[in-house]
C-alpha cells in the first residue's frame, strides 16, 4: 500500500491554484473537477505502489489536458465570448510588450509604429460577440488609433503610455463586461 510523498501535497494545492488563477475559470464546474481529482488522488494512495502512481499520474494528466483543451466547459464566459476576450487579451498584451521594446530601444521608430498599426488593425478585425465586447473593442481601436497619430506626428517622442486616465477607463470597462458576461453564464 502506498501513501502520499512529501511532493503529493503540492501537486494537488499546485493544480488547485493554477487551474483558478484565471478569474474566468473560477466556477463551480472547474472546482467539482477538482474536488473529483482531489478525492480520487487521496483514495489512489491505497492500492499498490506502482498502481498508486500511475492513477495519480493520470488524474493530474487528466485534469490538466481538460482544463487546457477544453476550457470552454470550465469558463465562466460562454464560448464565443471566451474566444473574443482571449484573443482581444493577446492583442492588448502584445501591444504593451511591443511599447515596452520600444521604451527600451528593442524596437526602431518605423517597426513600432507599423507593428501599432497592424496590432490596430488586427484588433479592428475580431467580431464581437455581444454589444458589450463591441464598445469595449471600439474604445480600445479609438485609443489606439489616437495613439498612433500621436506617435506619428510627434516623430516617435510620444510612446502610448501605461499611466493614462483613458487607458484606466478601458481596463475599467473590461472588467465591468466580462463580469457582466459570466453573470449571464
Amino acid at each position: 500500500m502506498a501513501g502520499l510523498t512529501p511532493l503529493d501535497p503540492f501537486l494537488v494545492v499546485g493544480l488547485w491554484v493554477w487551474a483558478m488563477w484565471g478569474a474566468t475559470m473560477r466556477t463551480w464546474r472547474t472546482v467539482a473537477l477538482l474536488a473529483v481529482v482531489t478525492g480520487g488522488y487521496l483514495l489512489s494512495t491505497q492500492p499498490p505502489a506502482l498502481v498508486s502512481v500511475a492513477l495519480r499520474a493520470g488524474l493530474l494528466t487528466a485534469a490538466v489536458w481538460l482544463l487546457l483543451f477544453h476550457t470552454a466547459v470550465f469558463s465562466a464566459l460562454p464560448a464565443n465570448q471566451l474566444e473574443f476576450n482571449e484573443a482581444y487579451r493577446a492583442l492588448l498584451n502584445e501591444g504593451a510588450a511591443l511599447a515596452r521594446r520600444y521604451r527600451s530601444g528593442r524596437v526602431d521608430t518605423r517597426t513600432f509604429g507599423s507593428r501599432l498599426s497592424d496590432l490596430l488593425k488586427r484588433l479592428e478585425r475580431l467580431q464581437a460577440p455581444t454589444d458589450d465586447w463591441a464598445a469595449l473593442q471600439k474604445g480600445t481601436a479609438d485609443y489606439l488609433r489616437r495613439q498612433l497619430i500621436a506617435f506619428e506626428r510627434s516623430s516617435g517622442e510620444s510612446v502610448p503610455g501605461d499611466g493614462s486616465d483613458e487607458l484606466k477607463q478601458l481596463r475599467d470597462e473590461y472588467d465591468r463586461v466580462v463580469t457582466a458576461a459570466k453573470e449571464i453564464r
